[in-house]
């Protein structure tokens, strides 16, 4: 009975001191993922779409096409090839390589693209710089405008810098500068940049709060995590797993600053609920990232793939940075000024 007792005390005391050493892990966020491109909440390496009735915190860039959805609020949209922004939208400055689309009803401040641009019936925009024609629905409005080719409207009403109502259409050889601007954004550097700090997480030693006591180690993650019916807890610290999958309706809270590092891909269920607590929380996912329907994500993510989450919100101060296309239904919210 003695040997039972004391063998007993020896457990408590052993979880009470893993508990303790959970909640105390600590590490050093590599300098590089410090702060990593503030002010844009995705970059993608390939096509980048957000969904109707959206709302982008800050910037998004993308080596290929960039796709805002109707009734949706952005800032800059950088992209490598077209740009296209829903109805009764409204977007910052809008860099394309490519065409650029503005849909009907919807605002701009300034419209940079290397070929076409289109405003529909009635659109509004700043300064207008195209490679090729520039096309205004109806009713529309914009203040200088340089195209490449010509300028069209039924009722076009420009101005020029001097808020003088410039009659008829305007065909002017385009401004290079302004034009040019779409190169602002250094994609390649970007991506390069995303993959120096995969690196740099991945070789942080992973945490182990039961050191030589047992071989088991609590930061060394199964395949699959959570649960539908009770709250999964994170403390602090560098996880680590191969591919990692939630059940749908899962929710994840994390106590603690934390980074998870995948080798594999991460897939979330259905209205799976991520709550960083405030804490900093940064995901390297070394395969795809997927984000099933109506879930609510949060953290910082370094992905080596595509993030699939068409009908996910990312919560405010979250980040989505990927090698491959990026399709999402928000980042950020209103409460944080997404309005531009």
């Amino acid at each position: 009975m003695k040997n039972i007792v004391l063998k007993t005390c020896l457990t408590s005391l052993f979880l009470s001191m893993s508990a303790l050493a959970a909640a105390n892990q600590t590490f050093t966020v590599p300098s590089t993922a410090d702060n990593f491109y503030p002010k844009h909440s995705a970059i993608a390496g390939a096509a980048l779409s957000v969904a109707a009735g959206s709302c982008i915190e800050k910037d998004v860039a993308a080596q290929a096409a960039v796709t805002i959805g109707a009734n949706a609020t952005a800032n800059h949209l950088y992209a490598g090839a077209a740009a296209t922004v829903g109805a009764d939208s409204a977007v910052k400055n809008i860099y394309a390589g490519a065409a650029a689309g503005v849909a009907a009803n919807a605002t701009a401040e300034n419209i940079y693209a290397g070929a076409a641009v289109t405003l529909g019936a009635p659109s509004d925009a700043h300064d207008i710089g195209a490679g090729a024609a520039i096309t205004l629905g109806a009713g529309s409005t914009a203040y200088d405008v340089y195209a490449g080719a010509a300028t069209t409207g039924a009722t076009v009403r420009a101005y020029d810098s001097d808020d003088n109502i410039i009659s008829g259409n305007v065909d002017s050889i385009g401004d290079i500068n302004k034009i040019a601007a779409m190169a602002a954004f250094q994609m390649q550097v970007a991506l390069d940049a995303i993959t120096t700090v995969q690196r740099e997480l991945t070789a942080l030693a992973t945490s182990d709060i039961n050191g030589d006591i047992t071989d088991a180690n609590e930061y060394v993650l199964g395949t699959y995590m959570g649960s539908a019916t009770e709250t999964t807890e994170l403390a602090g610290g560098v996880y680590e797993a191969s591919a990692l999958n939630m059940p749908a309706d899962a929710t994840i809270v994390f106590t603690g600053n934390a980074i998870i590092n995948l080798s594999d891909a991460l897939t979330l269920g259905a209205n799976t609920t991520i709550d960083d607590g405030g804490y900093i929380v940064i995901w390297n996912v070394g395969g795809a990232l997927n984000l099933g329907a109506g879930t609510n994500f949060a953290g910082t993510a370094f992905v080596n793939g595509s993030v699939s989450g068409a009908t996910s919100d990312v919560q405010a101060g979250g980040r989505l940075y990927a090698q491959g296309a990026v399709a999402i239904g928000s980042i950020g919210n209103t409460i944080t000024g997404c309005s531009i």
